[in-house]
């Protein structure tokens, strides 16, 4: 009877997906590299990887807004940026929004500005760049617990003076749940194919040599930047942002060792 002889190999099966489903019990989900025995290295192996995704309705919403604005010195055009931001800090505090809201400064930035370059009939520079002013902007960040209240905040921030409104994020302030379930479902995924896999191969699986984790990003977005002006124009935020449901991804990559069947 001819038998199947395996070199030293590896076999390596793309990523899948695994739906939403039940939490795994018992599944291999740790990070980091477990080495069998001193010959591991020199054995066939079956590299394979999975992916698990939890969804979750988001319980915290994140929104970035901003004031940008240009005067002829550094001195007056950060001035200008700070009160904006101060003012837009107070309007926010002054409203009596329900649970427990944060408020941070994001980035500020300072940056000359500088008249177009003047060139000849041929596009070649005539002479240098000439100073304009600076322009100074600085961003800030809300953090609320209640949906409800996100399309009130930016109209509070727009009215005070805020000028830029870069979106919304949403998040979960007890993320490491659905991670633990999206690592089981990404583990049992990887398991489930490296079986499949081997059975056709008329392979056995020997046990797992190494078994690492990486967690993608996670969060769900909203909006796009624009001005306040755009959002005037489109009728302002009072109304309700549905924040939909946030996903928590998390990859698994397995390396099985293997040996052909008896």
């Amino acid at each position: 009877m001819n038998r199947l002889t395996l070199a030293a190999t590896t076999i390596v099966l793309l990523t899948g997906v695994v739906g939403l489903c039940a939490p795994v019990r018992g599944a291999a989900a740790a990070s980091g590299a477990t080495r069998l025995d001193e010959e591991a290295d020199r054995r066939s192996k079956l590299v394979v990887s999975g992916v698990g995704e939890v969804q979750r309705k988001p319980d915290f919403a994140t929104i970035t807004v901003g004031f940008e604005g240009q005067e002829a010195t550094a001195r007056a055009a950060s001035a200008k940026a700070g009160a904006a931001i101060e003012a837009i800090g107070k309007a926010i505090n002054a409203l009596p929004l329900p649970g427990e809201k944060q408020i941070q400064t994001g980035s500020v930035d300072l940056s000359p500005v500088y008249d177009p370059q003047p060139v000849d009939s041929v596009g070649r520079p005539t002479g240098q760049p000439k100073l304009s002013g600076y322009r100074a902007s600085s961003t800030m960040q809300i953090r609320t617990a209640d949906a409800k209240s996100i399309g009130v905040i930016i109209d509070a921030a727009t009215g005070a003076g805020a000028n830029r409104i870069f979106g919304v994020s949403f998040g979960l302030k007890e993320a490491l749940q659905a991670r633990e379930e999206a690592i089981r479902l990404a583990a049992a995924s990887a398991a489930a194919k490296a079986e499949t896999l081997a059975g056709a191969l008329r392979l056995k699986i020997d046990g797992v040599l190494t078994a690492t984790t990486s967690d993608p990003d996670q969060g769900r977005f909203y909006g796009r930047n624009m001005t306040a002006n755009m959002a005037q124009a489109e009728g302002g935020f009072s109304e309700a942002i549905e924040p939909g449901m946030v996903t928590v991804r998390a990859e698994v990559s397995v390396t099985y060792l293997i040996s052909a069947k008896q």
